[in-house]
């Protein structure tokens, strides 16, 4: 699904803009209601399957760190 500027990602948070985008999809800045900004990628299966597996290896090295700026 492709999220455009001054779309609601979900309740309380608003797209902004289009910060990158890679060969699993983009990452986009969200800001909340009180205007505190978020990086949020998404990832779009349909052009690269294999995604899938990068994904959940990625995501198991971000949730192993701990700093106060991720």
């Amino acid at each position: 699904m492709e999220y455009t500027a001054g779309e609601q990602f979900v309740p309380g948070w608003t797209v902004v803009q289009t910060l990158g985008e890679g060969g699993f999809g983009d990452v986009k800045l969200i800001v909340n209601e009180r205007g505190e900004p978020l990086a949020m990628k998404t990832i779009d299966l349909s052009r690269n399957m294999a995604a899938a597996e990068s994904v959940v290896k990625e995501t198991r090295c971000l949730k192993a760190l701990s700093h106060e700026n991720i």
